[in-house]
C-alpha cells in the first residue's frame, strides 16, 4: 500500500511538473511578443454600391508605414493590446487580439488607412480619402517578423469621382472581398 502511495505521489509530481512547464511556455508566448515592431501595410478592397445597381468596385489601400506596438495585458488569457501609428498620415488603429499556438487573432477592429481607386497614382488621386475600415485579422510569428492577412468586412464610406459632374460623391460601399497584408518587423 506504501509503495502504491508513493507510486502516486510521483505521478502527481510529474504532472504538477509538466503543468507548470507547460503554463509558464503559454506565458512566454504573448511575453515575446511584447515589444515595438515597424510595419508596412496596403492591399486592395472590392466592394459593391449599396444604392441596388451592384456595381463593383475595387478599391486600392495604399502602403502605410509605422509603428507597431505589442503589449501582453492578460498572459492567463494569452490577450494583447496592438497599437498602430502610421508614420506619415498620423493615423492611429488600437485594438486586442488574442495568441494560442503562435497564431494571433482579432475580430471588428478598426483601421484608418488611405484609400483610391485603380489607374490613379496616389499623389494624384482624384478619389484619395481617408477610409475607416472594420477588419478581422490572423497573425503568424516567425523569429522577430509577424505577418498579419487582414480580412476587411461592413460597409465603408468613401469618395467616387462623378464624371457628369466633375465633383466627388459620398458613397456608401458594401465590402465583398480584400486582400490586405501586413509585415512587421520587431525593432532592435
Amino acid at each position: 500500500m506504501t509503495r502504491q502511495i508513493h507510486t502516486i505521489k510521483k505521478i502527481l509530481l510529474i504532472l504538477f511538473a509538466a503543468t507548470a512547464l507547460f503554463c509558464s511556455c503559454s506565458k512566454n508566448s504573448t511575453r515575446k511578443l511584447n515589444g515595438e515592431y515597424h510595419y508596412r501595410l496596403g492591399g486592395t478592397v472590392t466592394t459593391q454600391t449599396t444604392d441596388g445597381a451592384n456595381s463593383t468596385q475595387e478599391i486600392i489601400v495604399e502602403y502605410q508605414y509605422g509603428t507597431m506596438k505589442i503589449i501582453s495585458t492578460d498572459s492567463r488569457n494569452n490577450t494583447l493590446y496592438i497599437s498602430m501609428s502610421s508614420a506619415l498620415r498620423g493615423a492611429f488603429s488600437n485594438f486586442t487580439a488574442t495568441e494560442k499556438d503562435g497564431i494571433i487573432t482579432f475580430t471588428d477592429a478598426e483601421m484608418q488607412v488611405n484609400t483610391h481607386l485603380p489607374g490613379e497614382t496616389s499623389s494624384s488621386a482624384v478619389s484619395k480619402n481617408t477610409t475607416k475600415l472594420c477588419v478581422d485579422g490572423v497573425g503568424k510569428r516567425y523569429g522577430d517578423e509577424l505577418l498579419f492577412d487582414f480580412t476587411a468586412k461592413g460597409t465603408i464610406t468613401t469618395k467616387i469621382p462623378d464624371p457628369e459632374t466633375d465633383t466627388d460623391v459620398i458613397t456608401d460601399l458594401k465590402v465583398i472581398g480584400s486582400s490586405i497584408k501586413c509585415e512587421a518587423s520587431k525593432n532592435e
